[in-house]
This record gives C-alpha cells, sequence and structure tokens, in this order.
C-alpha cells in the first residue's frame, strides 16, 4: 500500500513513498507492530484454547459465551478513560507495565491448568484481566502507531495492522486447536506469558518521544497541556460532543458497535458448533476457527496492495459481508461447508477491519484522536452485550441459533445505519 509524502528534511528536494512495509525500517513502528502481533496471536490462541477446555468441564454454551464477555468487558468500562488518561501519562509506561502483569498472570494460570487445579472461575478471572490490558491497544498502542507514521503514513500503518492482525485470526485459533489436542492449556498459558515478556522488552527499547510532523507534535503538545487542565470526566465528555457534531465518525462507531456486538461475538460459539454439530476434535475445531483467517487475510493482503479507493462505502459493506454468511454458517453439516462459510465472513471482516482505524484517524483532528480512538475501543468493548444476548439464545435455543439470530439482527441494524447516517458510506 502507498502513499506519497512530503521529505521532512529541508535539503531533500524530492518525494518519499511510504509502503506498508517500507514503515517497518522505523524502530519504533516495528516494535509497536510488533506488539501488536504478538498480543494478538496470543489472544485468539488462548481464546480457542480456554474456550474448549471450559466446554469439555461444563458442557454450558452459556458460560463459553461468557468467556468473550469477560474478555471484551474492559473495553466497554475502561478504553475511553483509558484514551484520556494516557494523555497525561508515558504511553510506553503503561503498555510495559501491562505486559509485565500479563506475564505474571500467564505464568498462574499455565501453574494452576499443569496441576490440575484450574477452575472455571480462575479461567473466567484471567480472561478478564486480560482484557483490562487489550483497553491499551486502540487509544495507546494504535494511536502511538499513527502518530509515528505520520499523517501520510496512518492508511499503510493501518493496512499492516489490519493485515497482521489476520494472519493472527488463521494461526491463533490453529495452535491454540494444537495444544489441546497433543498437549493442554497450561502451554497456551506459557504461550500467552512469553509473547507478553517479548512485548514488554519491544516496548522498553522504543525511544521516548515518537517521531512525526512538526504539526502533529504542535498539535500533541497542546493536547498534553490542554489534558493537564481537564478532569477525565471533561476529556470523555469533549470526545462524545466532537463525535455527535460529525455525522460520519458517529455513523462509523454505529457500524462499529453492530459488529461487535452481532458478528464477532460468533467465535465464542465455534468452539460448542464444532464439537456438538460437526463431532470434531481439538485440532479441527481450531482449523475451522482458523478458515475465517484464511478469508480474512487473504483480503486484507489485496488490501496492503491495492488500497481501497472508496473507504467508508468498503467499511460499510465490510461489516455487513460480515454477518450475512453468519446467518447460515452454524446450519452447516459438513465442515468444509462450514469453512467455507467462516472464509466468506473472513472476507467481509477483513474489508470492514482495514478500513476502520485509518477512517476514524483521518476524520478526526490531532487534537482530538487520543479520545476518539478511545471512543472507537469503547464501541468495540460493546460486545459484551452482543455476546450476553447471544449466550441468553443459545441457552433457550443453542449455539446455532445464537449465531443466526445474532447475525439477523445486526444486518437489521446495518440497514437502520444506512437510513440514518448515509454519510458513511461517502467518507473518504
Amino acid at each position: 500500500m502507498t502513499a506519497s509524502i512530503e521529505p521532512s528534511a529541508p535539503n531533500n528536494a524530492r518525494q518519499a513513498t511510504i509502503t506498508s512495509w517500507s514503515l517497518l525500517k522505523q524502530k519504533d513502528i516495528r516494535a509497536l507492530w510488533l506488539v501488536g502481533a504478538v498480543s494478538a496471536n496470543s489472544r485468539w490462541m488462548e481464546s480457542l484454547a480456554v474456550g474448549i477446555w471450559v466446554y469439555e468441564v461444563t458442557s454450558s454454551p452459556l458460560i463459553v459465551s461468557m468467556l468473550l464477555f469477560c474478555r471484551q468487558l474492559p473495553l466497554m468500562m475502561l478504553s475511553a478513560a483509558v484514551g484520556a488518561i494516557a494523555e497525561r501519562f508515558d504511553p510506553r509506561r503503561i503498555m510495559a507495565v501491562g505486559l509485565m502483569l500479563t506475564t505474571l498472570l500467564g505464568v498462574l494460570l499455565a501453574f494452576q491448568a499443569w496441576n490440575g487445579s484450574l477452575t472455571v472461575w480462575q479461567a473466567l478471572l484471567g480472561t478478564f484481566l486480560q482484557g483490562v490490558y487489550n483497553t491499551t491497544d486502540f487509544p495507546i498502542r494504535r494511536n502511538l502507531l499513527g502518530t509515528t507514521a505520520g499523517p501520510k503514513g496512518v492508511s499503510p500503518a493501518m493496512a499492516l495492522e489490519s493485515l497482521t492482525l489476520n494472519v493472527s485470526r488463521l494461526a491463533g485459533p490453529a495452535i491454540g486447536g494444537l495444544f489441546m489436542e497433543f498437549g493442554g492449556l497450561y502451554g497456551a498459558y506459557l504461550t500467552t506469558a512469553f509473547f507478553s515478556v517479548m512485548g514488554a522488552c519491544l516496548v522498553w527499547r522504543m525511544q521516548k518521544r515518537h517521531r512525526s510532523d512538526p504539526r502533529a507534535q504542535t498539535a500533541a503538545a497542546a493536547t498534553v497541556n490542554a489534558a493537564q487542565r481537564q478532569s477525565v470526566r471533561q476529556s470523555l465528555t469533549e470526545g462524545l460532543a466532537y463525535a455527535r457534531a460529525r455525522p460520519a465518525i458517529l455513523g462509523m462507531l454505529a457500524v462499529t458497535m453492530l459488529a461487535n456486538m452481532f458478528a464477532f461475538p460468533f467465535s465464542a460459539m465455534v468452539p460448542v458448533i464444532g464439537k456438538e454439530n460437526l463431532g470434531l476434535g481439538p485440532f479441527l475445531v481450531g482449523v475451522l476457527a482458523a478458515s475465517y483467517g484464511v478469508g480474512a487475510f487473504a483480503t486484507s493482503v489485496w488490501y496492503t496492495v491495492r488500497p481501497p479507493r472508496r473507504v467508508g462505502h468498503t467499511y460499510y459493506f465490510g461489516a455487513l459481508a460480515t454477518m450475512l454468511p453468519l446467518i447460515v454458517f452454524p446450519f452447516s453439516p459438513w465442515f468444509a461447508l462450514a469453512s467455507a462459510f467462516l472464509m466468506l465472513s473472513g472476507i467481509g471482516q477483513a474489508s470492514f477491519s482495514s478500513t476502520q482505524g485509518a477512517a476514524v484517524f483521518a476524520l478526526s483532528d490531532t487534537a482530538m484522536r487520543g479520545r476518539v480512538m478511545g471512543l472507537l475501543a469503547t464501541c468495540i468493548g460493546t460486545s459484551p452485550a452482543g455476546v450476553l444476548f447471544m449466550g441468553a439464545v443459545a441457552a433457550g435455543w443453542g449455539a446455532v441459533w445464537a449465531v443466526s439470530v445474532s447475525a439477523m439482527v445486526g444486518v437489521v441494524g446495518m440497514l437502520a445505519v444506512h437510513l440514518l447516517w448515509p454519510e458513511v458510506k461517502r467518507a473518504q
């Protein structure tokens, strides 16, 4: 993915060309990208492995869905506040401390799983605490990634981010399934701890001040000064008022909420559908979950090479295309057909996620980006409400209908967005 950028040095007469890959030559961007990569792989691997274990122990789709609820609840509760708080402290320190705490958590849970004393409530608590660290991703790590890349490097940086996330959707579940088939849950937890240590080391090696264009640095300094004079509550209020005054941002936040409430929670039901309806073992359940990542990965590679010209259009219809295959996926009687529907859904998800961060980042003024990205993370964090809805349907009608009905509700919501905020599809 390429974009033109004016050279920062006055003695350089030629324009530089930024690509997703050339950005990785910058030390800080490479560190931020690697932290996101290892965290995402750890998250998908652990989610699949713990989901299989909980279903084997409880045989309850509702309790399995509570794992995703516990992971996403902190996003809904804390992300906007983290975006405002991060303006007052060194973001590297926040990320590094969080990674070291997740390392300790992974080691403790691995020990419990290894000696056979791990309980369901401990697994749920561990998932919740992992979710607390995840609240730093959008308002801190991705905001730093965009700021460090500079205004003209945001789009390729976010495309690389989307590509990496979708690789993790492919690799993480497959690795988690392997652990559960041939090893044990403790291996997944230990791997999470190892990845967290790696991430903490990468963060500490970053430069304290991140490079960006002079205008961005000036605006960022003004933001910090203003933030020091405001309370967190005032910062959040300003962020909400800013979004309300811009229909394109408000509509994109609504699309994000719908996708995270009624589409993405389906992943909690994959271990149940795979084992109960398709009769799969742990490894093939992991392969089934990874098929979603296959479609997402292929599509994100395409967008990295050929970025979408109509960002809002791709964002909206990508979310819609994520939901439609999920209506029929759980009724598939064969593994291959179920995998195919998940691949189609993954294609839609990649179209959605490849344009999500870049669109909101580009539509926001520099001084408000941290707060807007925090609001975006909060909208992503609304998925616990969707998980509760899906879990309630699963308790009454089973996992198959839970996924299908949830996707249907999401499609209806997308039609409402089309009527209320048509500006979303016109955003460039």
